[in-house]
């Protein structure tokens, strides 16, 4: 029997990042096809739409590099983990009642916790494809997409988050003539007399309050 042949690492690793590069590219189709339903949708945060957009872009620019195959699987690996996260954001929300859109979007965020955000999914996937495209003679074929894509990436970070920040924000206003206290979350000491406050203070001996005690 004749030995098999050996596969170059290097040959094995372009093979690799092509299959990774294709199937990220056909999860990117299929995300985008979500939202092309709820594209209209304007109880969707304009930054949800915008994101999309981005998706649409990234996969573009895949397919131009999965023409010059380089040596960079890990970053094709990451855009891929963000794809099918992406993936599953759009079809959840594509998926909800229309008027529970974004309530379900929502939730999909807090389960998943805020870079599971598709706004921060297609900055990162596009900041991956960047990296891409950075590599080699693919450089100068690429050059104005990546540019377009970095610029994105700045618009969509200008942007409202389509999540808003649910971590504790406290507005105090006193409009009336008596005291306010201000301690969320923490230990109030008040002293509403003329007499001395010690918050925290422990004593272990006789203590004397008077003019002269010293």
């Amino acid at each position: 029997m004749e030995p098999a042949a050996s596969i170059p690492p290097q040959k094995a690793r372009g093979a690799d990042l092509v299959g990774v590069l294709s199937d990220t590219i056909a999860i990117l189709e299929a995300a985008t096809g979500h939202h092309t339903t709820i594209h209209n949708d304007k109880s969707l945060p304009e930054v949800f739409h915008k994101a999309a957009h981005g998706l649409f872009r990234v996969s573009e620019l895949l397919q131009l590099i999965e023409t010059h195959p380089q040596d960079a699987l890990d970053a094709s690996e990451s855009c891929n983990k963000k794809a099918r996260l992406s993936e599953e954001m759009f079809r959840e929300v594509s998926q909800a009642p229309e008027t529970l859109r974004f309530q379900y979007y929502r939730a999909a965020v807090r389960r998943r916790g805020r870079e599971s955000m598709v706004e921060v999914l297609a900055s990162g996937m596009m900041d991956d494809v960047c990296s891409l495209a950075g590599d080699g003679a693919l450089n100068e074929v690429t050059k104005s997409q990546a540019e377009g894509l970095r610029a994105l990436i700045e618009e969509l970070a200008a942007m409202e988050p389509s999540v808003p920040d649910d971590r504790a924000r406290y507005t105090f206003a006193n409009y009336g003539p008596g005291n306010q206290f201000n301690a969320p979350g923490g230990t109030q000491n008040n002293n509403m007399g003329s007499g001395n406050q010690f918050p925290g203070a422990t004593f272990s001996g006789a203590v004397h309050f008077g003019s002269g005690s010293c």
